[in-house]
């Protein structure tokens, strides 16, 4: 099942990989002049946000496919490069542009995005604590 909705998630990933750099698929600066070919930015992207969603470790998320120590790496070359508060940029941007909120000062659009974490938060507790715990409010299917 994936961590984000394909509608959610492919469009994100499109504005991601429009910030990154074109990398070779082989490092060339590699002394024997090969090597294992570059973990694609994709499968890092999808393997962080499952970082984001799950709350575990890195290496609860690592598999064959991507190493915990590639996922760090990975993040902290992102981060370097300044991707992920470009990208948070561009979102700001698009809001601005789509919200029907009229309101431009940055603290208000951040209590908005701080409520939004909160209700994420708040439904996965809910799903979460619906197996094993009983409330009188609780929902009767599972949220």
């Amino acid at each position: 099942m994936p961590v984000l909705p394909s509608w959610l998630a492919e469009p994100l990933w499109d504005q991601f990989a429009g910030l990154l750099p074109q990398r070779p698929e082989f490092d060339q600066s590699h002394p024997l002049g090969c090597h294992r070919r570059r973990i694609g930015d994709r499968l890092v992207f999808d393997k962080l946000l499952q970082v984001l969603r799950f709350g575990c470790s890195y290496e609860a998320i690592a598999d064959s496919t991507c190493s915990a120590t590639t996922i760090r790496n990975r993040r902290d070359e992102w981060i370097n490069m300044g991707v992920f508060t470009q990208l948070k940029q561009i979102a700001l941007g698009v809001y601005d542009r789509l919200a029907r909120c009229y309101e431009r000062r940055t603290s208000v659009i951040e209590a908005f995005f701080d409520l939004a974490d909160t209700i994420i938060t708040v439904r996965s507790v809910i799903r979460q604590a619906w197996t094993t715990h009983r409330w009188a409010a609780r929902p009767q299917r599972r949220p």
